[in-house]
């Protein structure tokens, strides 16, 4: 099933991110407050590439496996 992520900009997906993303924190977990920042300045970079030129909306599509069982 295809699933698109909507943020309203670069900045809000990483914001989202910040909020949700408990592998990424782990990652950073033992490095400064400078480095975190640094880090998540880049991803904010990194996702204006996906950004629309007028809007600077970002859509993403990702693949979502699901599963259903009955007993």
């Amino acid at each position: 099933m295809n699933v698109t992520f909507n943020s309203w900009s670069p900045q809000d997906y990483t914001r989202f991110n910040q909020a949700t993303c408990a592998p990424v924190h782990a990652m950073l977990a033992n490095e400064t407050e400078e480095r975190k920042e640094e880090t998540w300045n880049a991803i904010s970079a990194e996702i204006t590439r996906y950004a629309n030129n007028n809007t600077w909306s970002v859509n993403l599509n990702n693949k979502s496996i699901c599963v259903s069982g009955t007993k």
